[in-house]
């Protein structure tokens, strides 16, 4: 998908403690659902009130255009968009595949690996979420996909911050 900046409309972002206690208990031992619900995105507000309105429509199997998820773990601030700034495409998972794993388990099971200690401090967890708009083509990583779209693709202007 596009590499979106933090401040996209339909795109929120939570910066987490990795050593964060939630409710007497680590926030990497959470479903990824109960910790978006439980903790306030740094960025938009209202991501329960257009969870109520909008996502909890696009939360059904095989109801396009899916809800995205993407993790990263970081001792720095992001770049301001979902990936590096740099690029000009990201990969993300469905948010429905991932919802009722711990936030430990599913960005693990994402691809994204950092040898982390629990509670380690300064160690920021990322989570984007991205609900696109329903004419939006979300395209499925796969080597057809990526052959079909290279040539479009590599012309892409990177990630855009305002500034």
């Amino acid at each position: 998908m596009p590499n979106l900046t933090d401040q996209s409309p339909q795109v929120w972002h939570w910066e987490i403690d990795q050593g964060k206690i939630l409710n007497q208990k680590p926030v990497m031992e959470w479903p990824l659902l109960y910790v978006l619900h439980n903790v306030r995105p740094s960025n938009h507000a209202d991501f329960e009130q257009n969870w109520r309105q909008w996502m909890e429509k696009h939360f059904q199997a095989n109801d396009p255009p899916p809800l995205l998820v993407r993790f990263a773990m970081l001792d720095k601030p992001s770049s301001g968009c979902i990936g590096r700034s740099d690029t000009a495409r990201v990969f993300m998972s469905e948010l429905r595949e991932l919802s009722s794993k711990t936030l430990a388990a599913a960005s693990l099971s994402t691809g994204y690996i950092k040898n982390v200690k629990s509670g380690e401090k300064g160690v920021k967890v990322h989570i984007w979420v991205y609900a696109p708009p329903e004419n939006d083509e979300v395209m499925r990583a796969t080597w057809g996909g990526v052959l079909a779209n290279f040539g479009t693709w590599i012309t892409e202007e990177p990630c855009k911050i305002a500034r």
